[in-house]
């Protein structure tokens, strides 16, 4: 971020010291617009370089401070998705159990946990999607948050009580909010990062919603080993009420910086227009963005839902061992997300990196079904072809649709993945 902000900086220098030599108000108003936006040079050319003022819309410090709000969106809902993935043995051990007391489920009844989850996401994002576009990404931010609150306090409630209908409703909605509250991140940051530093605003936020999975697989374990299996669950529904009040904030502030730049009036006539039927146009370039998702996360997370059970039996491993050891690739995420979004906004070549990152991914599978390689290396491998394209593949989205249809558009990708994603969790 400090890279990024000295490279704005030092280009907003350089474009005031161009208009002052020039000395033509044609040419201050083009510097301003090329720096704040088309509304930052009004019709006489009097308002000064906002964008060089501390969180003046348009400035580098405002979009920061979206971002700040946007990555706390996803944060906690990342931590409670893969809370049963940690704890497993608390779901499927009996509360008898003189070791770890859980709830005594079956292995399908665990993984129907992630499936429902999958699916309820698959069955309302592709319709939250084209909510976004039509009625504003700012009643989908406060309306997917709530359900993704709501969700995660059912779940806990049904653990609490050990009433397994209620885990089922619980992750349906939980799983309904996640997907949805994705879409709205990923479109509140294309709108104010577009043409900017767009791979690095999607890295940070990518990273910071690893991060918290990678708290999830380092404190869960060890927190429900000293608290109990209802205390980690509600401790995860909190932080996703955390997450509804980030959504009423970067809300506000999508409002504010809208009506500042002179968008909202456009944002609002270009929604009005927007057509369900309107995916019938995305062009090829699109759909073969939406396959390239598919395939490779679907490598990934039903993986990740039964890697620590995986590691810990094949490796014997102790759980928090093992939870610590398959939390490795949203470790390697947290960190190199950033910096890859960084790189690929000044090289591209994004269409090389995906292919690159999907070739890397074979031998990690290999090495983990048929060697005794510590698992460390091919989990920490995967990690990193994991960020490399999770960074080249979503910022392509908003590079390839129109602006009115990024809603729809993620909401589609995010409808084929997670309906695969749920199809392979009951496979395994």
């Amino acid at each position: 971020l400090f890279l990024a902000n000295h490279a704005v900086r030092a280009g907003q220098r350089r474009r005031r010291r161009s208009a002052v030599m020039v000395g033509s108000q044609e040419e201050k108003q083009l510097t301003q617009a090329a720096t704040y936006g088309t509304a930052a040079a009004d019709e006489n050319g009097e308002r000064d370089f906002e964008s060089t003022v501390c969180f003046q819309p348009g400035s580098l410090s405002f979009r920061l401070l979206i971002l700040v709000f946007a990555c706390l969106l996803g944060f906690g809902p990342y931590f409670c998705f893969d809370q049963p993935s940690v704890l497993q043995a608390y779901f499927e051990n009996g509360k008898n159990d003189p070791d770890k007391p859980g709830l005594g489920l079956s292995s399908t009844q665990y993984n129907l946990l992630y499936a429902v989850c999958s699916w309820s996401e698959c069955a309302l994002v592709l319709f939250a999607g084209v909510f976004l576009d039509k009625f504003g990404n700012r009643i989908g931010l406060l309306l997917f948050s709530g359900m993704c609150a709501l969700g995660a306090s059912l779940f806990a409630l049904g653990a609490t009580f050990n009433y397994y209908p209620l885990l089922l409703i619980g992750r349906t909605i939980f799983g309904a909010g996640l997907g949805s509250v994705c879409v709205s991140q990923n479109k509140l940051v294309a709108v104010w990062f577009k043409g900017k530093e767009l791979a690095l605003a999607f890295g940070v936020t990518l990273a910071f919603s690893r991060l918290g999975s990678v708290l999830n697989f380092l404190m869960s374990p060890s927190f429900c080993a000293k608290h109990g299996l209802k205390a980690t669950l509600w401790g995860g529904a909190i932080l996703c009420v955390t997450g509804l009040i980030s959504a009423i904030i970067a809300s506000s502030l999508d409002i504010y910086g809208s009506k500042k730049l002179g968008r909202q009036a456009a944002q609002q006539a270009a929604s009005k227009k927007v057509k369900f039927s309107d995916i019938q146009h995305f062009g090829i370039i699109y759909w073969m963005i939406c396959a390239c998702i598919c395939f490779f996360y679907n490598a990934i997370f039903p993986f990740q839902a039964d890697s620590t059970h995986f590691i810990e039996i094949k490796y014997d491993m102790s759980d928090t061992l093992a939870a610590r050891a398959a939390g490795c690739v949203y470790y390697v995420a947290m960190v190199a997300c950033p910096l890859l979004g960084f790189a690929i906004d000044r090289i591209g070549k994004r269409g090389f990196l995906i292919l690159g990152s999907s070739l890397a991914t074979i031998p990690v599978f290999v090495m983990l079904g048929f060697t005794h390689v510590t698992p460390w290396f091919p989990v920490t491998l995967l990690g990193c072809t994991y960020s490399v394209a999770a960074t080249s593949l979503w910022p392509t989205i908003a590079l390839v649709v129109p602006e009115n249809l990024l809603g729809s558009a993620m909401g589609v990708v995010f409808c084929l993945q997670m309906l695969a994603i749920g199809i392979c969790n009951l496979v395994v």
